[in-house]
């Protein structure tokens, strides 16, 4: 079973906060996450005491992704192929994917692009992304119930369980399934 870290979430003008144990995050963590080096993940401020992390996680121009309402299938897919992009970049910093939260409930779209922000939340015991993805599908599935949709979705995740998938095969496999869908469902 995988175990998070009781967190609560304090939200305070244009940031959220979030107490952790010390030593839970590693320093190359707080570098990379603090600097911003992943555009999409939430940008993360860190005040240290001696038995626990104050970790402030800056939304200012973002509105949660819970209670967001989706209108269409692109707009599905985009967020799937956001979520692939950020796990892609953050692969390339040797950010632990699994603590990357691909719960709805800890996304955020950012107000201005409309792209998509990801909370980095370190676990004791850290889920596969496999596994957190599959999750997020079944969970926007729910929030985009829809015929049109779910043949994506269904196609999505027969690709994902038929074999071990990278990352990049199931972007590329997202691309197409957009490409199908203009092709199918046509212009918005």
């Amino acid at each position: 079973m995988n175990k998070q870290v009781e967190s609560q979430r304090i939200y305070q003008d244009d940031s959220f906060l979030v107490i952790y144990p010390k030593g839970l995050l590693k320093e190359y963590e707080k570098r990379v996450l603090a600097g911003g080096e992943i555009g999409n993940l939430l940008e993360m401020r860190f005040i240290s005491s001696e038995k626990q992390e104050k970790v402030y996680y800056e939304i200012a121009g973002c509105k949660a992704l819970e209670g967001h309402d989706i209108n269409n299938i692109y707009e599905v897919l985009d967020i799937i192929e956001g979520v692939l992009s950020i796990l892609i970049k953050a692969q390339d910093y040797l950010i632990h994917l699994g603590n990357i939260s691909l719960d709805y409930r800890w996304m955020y779209i950012n107000s201005k692009d409309k792209s998509l922000r990801l909370a980095y939340l370190p676990r004791v015991e850290i889920p596969q992304w496999q596994s957190s993805l599959g999750q997020l599908l079944e969970d926007l599935s729910v929030l985009y119930d829809s015929k049109e949709a779910q043949p994506y979705f269904e196609d999505l995740k027969n690709y994902m369980e038929s074999c071990q998938r990278s990352l990049h095969d199931l972007f590329l496999k997202i691309c197409d399934l957009k490409r199908e869908a203009h092709l199918s469902v046509g212009p918005i």
